[in-house]
């Protein structure tokens, strides 16, 4: 004789919310067994459970609903190998995708942890290693506004909106430094790090020693 069980029942053997397994079956993955014509009650037996057991597991490697009926629907080891394959891939990519993620991270928490302890308004040697870069050429002054001439430096260099986290720099020709104009900027670039996304027609800013002189404030509080 074939046991029922109550949706109620079913959710509490298997750990799953009652409103999911209604869920499913209104989407026709997993109707029950029988469904009282009077209470309408739903009532599930056996084979149902071998079906839960898999939609669970299934749904535990991430693959969607739609698909996991495709499955069902098909029943066929080729057409399980291929749900598989696609979501090892799909995962694959969201792994790429965190530790890029993962590398902003650190090289952002390593930032702050430098600028605790810099010498502020000190002009210091620093020796710097060769960084991907992109740059937009033309005349900025730092009264103009830094936001449309980032818009302009994204949309000609196809650079993506997460990069720009405050590694944008300004950049001063040999003219204007020798004759003392540090205010007449000769166009602003981007500078790259770990995890960014890098656009195909990247420049880059040559490995050696640099001036660095770290302050508090804007590129207005920024001394001359």
């Amino acid at each position: 004789m074939t046991t029922d069980f109550s949706i109620g029942q079913l959710a509490q053997l298997f750990d799953i919310p009652v409103a999911t397994l209604r869920y499913y079956d209104e989407i026709g993955l997993l109707t029950p067994a029988r469904v009282n014509p009077h209470s309408h009650y739903r009532y599930y037996g056996t084979p149902q459970f071998e079906r839960l057991s898999t939609i669970k597991y299934l749904r535990a490697l991430g693959l969607p609903l739609a698909t996991i009926a495709d499955f069902f629907a098909a029943r066929e080891l080729s057409k399980l190998t291929s749900m598989l394959t696609t979501q090892q891939q799909q995962v694959e990519a969201q792994l790429r995708l965190l530790t890029a993620v993962q590398q902003r991270i650190n090289t952002r928490l390593a930032q702050i942890k430098t600028a605790q302890s810099a010498n502020f308004d000190v002009t210091e040697c620093v020796t710097l290693p060769e960084r991907a870069m992109v740059a937009l050429r033309q005349p900025y002054r730092p009264q103009d506004d830094i936001e449309l001439v980032i818009a302009k430096l994204r949309a000609q260099t196809g650079a993506t909106n997460e990069i720009f986290l405050g590694k944008v720099a300004l950049m001063l020709d040999q003219q204007a430094i020798q004759a003392g104009h540090f205010d007449r900027y000769a166009g602003i670039c981007l500078l790259f790090e770990p995890g960014d996304t890098v656009p195909p027609h990247q420049e880059h800013l040559a490995a050696g020693s640099y001036a660095q002189r770290i302050f508090h404030g804007t590129h207005l509080d920024a001394p001359m």
